[in-house]
């Protein structure tokens, strides 16, 4: 259910429907850093419990995991008002909402990102590895830093781009990052401090724009069409994940790991233009567009 993409999108909508549009991007950025530190975690604790117990250990924690997390939905979280207002929720709804740029726009950004983060895995873990001597399993270590160092990083472009209303400026930005990024570990490979200094500022620029797409998505919508557009985004998001995996692998046996992270460098460059064009960024923050879908 996860990798269609069902579980995210109930919680970016619920995320929309509860906070105000002033603090959404702000939410948003508290979801997707705590995706990105959890990423970690498990990369840290799985092969823990894997040498504990095999992988049937490793599945069971993520099921007592999952229970887990039904605590804080029974507890910790509002009900969602309730209104007259129907719901969009057939697959019809699904692909006529799909067709309108401001959606199409966040779900094509966001299918580019999520490829770049698939594909940087295919090759970062292994520089990282060749680059600092050390055995796969204890590669987290250096995972973990990068993470709060990026999470760290995203702050201030995030706050900015909620401040000013400068969320294509601050798009372009976490393009470029990116850009910046893969291409300083590509040209600097086999050098640790290169590569994870490249890596920060790489993963800021993933963690900026992750943050400030489902926000601009969901401020486009009415309540009504969230969940629907929700849905769409993160079925994107999640093929975006498994498309990068492909280009990530087939790129690595075409041009080797260094021509990945070139490539990555394309990609985030092929963002920043993407989000350089003013009228299309303009469209997702325009207050009332959703009245016209």
């Amino acid at each position: 259910m996860q990798g269609a993409g069902a579980v995210s999108s109930v919680l970016l909508a619920t995320a929309g429907d509860l906070t105000g549009e002033q603090h959404r991007t702000k939410a948003m950025a508290a979801i997707g850093g705590s995706i990105a530190i959890a990423y970690v975690l498990g990369m840290a604790l799985g092969p823990v419990f894997y040498g504990l117990s095999g992988l049937t250990g490793v599945f069971l924690v993520a099921a007592a995991l999952g229970v887990l997390a039904l605590l804080p939905l029974w507890k910790g979280i509002p009900p969602i008002p309730h209104n007259l207002q129907q719901r969009m929720g057939t697959w019809r709804d699904a692909l006529r909402i799909f067709r309108y740029p401001p959606v199409l726009t966040a779900s094509v950004g966001i299918f580019i990102l999520q490829m770049v983060l698939g594909a940087s895995f295919v090759v970062l873990s292994p520089e990282l590895v060749k680059a600092m001597h050390i055995p796969g399993s204890a590669v987290w270590e250096v995972y973990l830093p990068v993470m709060l160092l990026s999470v760290a990083g995203m702050l201030y472009p995030v706050i900015h781009a909620e401040r000013h209303k400068q969320h294509g400026q601050m798009l372009v930005f976490s393009g470029l990052a990116i850009a910046a990024g893969a291409l300083c570990m590509g040209l600097l490979a086999g050098h640790f401090w290169p590569v994870a200094v490249g890596a920060v500022i790489f993963f800021t620029g993933y963690n900026v724009a992750s943050a400030i797409l489902p926000s601009m998505m969901s401020r486009s919508t009415t309540q009504a069409q969230r969940g629907a557009a929700s849905g769409v985004y993160s079925l994107m998001q999640f093929l975006g994940i498994f498309a990068g995996g492909v280009v990530g692998g087939w790129g690595l046996g075409m041009a080797g790991e260094q021509g990945v992270f070139y490539l990555l460098a394309a990609v985030g460059l092929l963002l920043a233009l993407q989000s350089w064009n003013g009228k299309r960024v303009a469209l997702l923050l325009e207050p009332d567009y959703s009245q016209k879908l």
